[in-house]
């Protein structure tokens, strides 16, 4: 019965329209150099990426599925399985774009996306030693302009000017002249709040080495303060982690702002220009820790309360 029913069914299926091919959009192209700011000097192998707005430049995302964990290579949703055919492929027409492959400058500083869909697309550009930069970006930190491309539409000498990153370094000694070793350096921005006061906002840090010595690098250009010491507040609070020898003393520093002040009303900033390299040596004492102790009675009664929970609150006078 079965076998009689096949050449009715291929009579039937010959007989369906064929089923109209879809146009694709026409892609477009996008285009550009990078050069170094300031120069004609072209960039060689600087890390380009085009995204759309809103889309990470992770190539690779970790999705919980329910039965483990599997590795999604380029961050789209997997196709629903089980639910037939039609909503396999329904589910396909509707999965995000793949991510666009970031590429590299090559030796004349020149980078190039085709087959690139229309849409609305940022671009990046990242390079050890200089600041990553959008296209379009004028001030730091800041955002760039989107680029628009339409169906076809080729967007062609682009020009994307690095701004070098420049390197602040030292030397730091105690009050006895000794290198001071492992000591904390931050890196730290003048910010003003709502009601206009002047605040610091750290955007870096370091430490000593065994001679003293500490170096922040690739650092975007502006002025800085530099404050080396125990961070403020109980036990040193906000420590960047352990020491990198056993044979350290670990003791406190005094923290201190460059050029070897207390009060950082009387810091002095430090102008770092593009490609620039700024010394700041100064001196960090070595702390002197106290001990705080007392007693807590109730007035009330004879008697000690059984329990008092103690807090020390650091205030910067």
């Amino acid at each position: 019965m079965i076998l009689a029913a096949l050449p009715a069914a291929i009579v039937f299926l010959a007989q369906l329209p064929p089923l109209a091919a879809q146009p694709s959009a026409p892609r477009g192209r996008v285009e550009g150099v990078v050069i170094r700011a300031g120069t004609n000097e072209p960039v060689v192998g600087a890390r380009v990426t085009l995204s759309r707005p809103g889309e990470t430049n992770q190539n690779t995302s970790i999705s919980n599925t329910g039965a483990g964990n599997s590795i999604n290579l380029f961050g789209v949703p997997p196709v629903p399985t089980g639910t037939g055919t039609a909503s396999a492929a329904q589910a396909a027409l509707n999965m995000p774009p793949l991510p666009i492959p970031p590429t590299l400058t090559d030796t004349a500083g020149k980078f190039a996306f085709r087959d690139v869909e229309a849409g609305t697309y940022r671009l990046f550009v990242y390079q050890d030693g200089y600041v990553r930069q959008e296209y379009g970006q004028r001030v730091f930190p800041g955002q760039g302009a989107p680029l628009t491309l339409t169906a076809g539409e080729v967007l062609k000498d682009l020009d994307i000017r690095l701004t070098p990153a420049g390197n602040i370094n030292g030397r730091i000694v105690d009050n006895l002249g000794k290198p001071a070793v492992g000591v904390q350096i931050q890196l730290m921005k003048a910010v003003y709040n709502q009601i206009g006061l002047r605040t610091f906002q750290a955007v870096g840090n370091s430490r000593t080495n065994d001679r003293g010595e500490y170096r922040l690098y690739w650092v975007t250009p502006g002025r800085y303060y530099v404050v080396g010491g125990t961070p403020q507040g109980p036990a040193g609070a906000g420590g960047f982690g352990p020491s990198t020898s056993a044979n350290e003393s670990g003791d406190s520093h005094t923290f201190t702002y460059y050029p070897g002040v207390t009060d950082f009303n009387r810091a002095t900033a430090l102008d770092l220009r593009p490609g620039g390299e700024v010394v700041a040596d100064f001196i960090v004492p070595k702390q002197q820790l106290f001990t705080i102790r007392g007693r807590v009675v109730d007035p009330a009664s004879p008697i000690p309360p059984p329990s008092a929970s103690i807090a020390l609150a650091f205030q910067n006078l």
